[in-house]
């Protein structure tokens, strides 16, 4: 039996969550940055963020709006 499948199904949703507020998130920054490059750095900063967070704590792309602005 593998008990990975719930993490691994997990992790998938949250991918797939990110992948889905991607593009929003890049507007925010980009608008803030007016820099591709810095905006690419800013979004994956908020990507490795956000798989650290509690997840409970993390409420639809209001968290990564957030982190996206700070």
């Amino acid at each position: 039996m593998d008990h990975r499948q719930p993490l691994d199904d997990a992790l998938d949703a949250a991918a797939d969550t990110f992948e889905r507020l991607r593009p929003r998130l890049f507007g925010i920054a980009y608008r803030v940055l007016g820099s591709v490059s810095e905006t690419d750095d800013v979004v994956q900063v908020v990507r490795v963020r956000r798989q650290g967070a509690d997840r409970s704590a993390v409420y639809r792309g209001t968290w990564q709006h957030s982190c996206t602005c700070q």
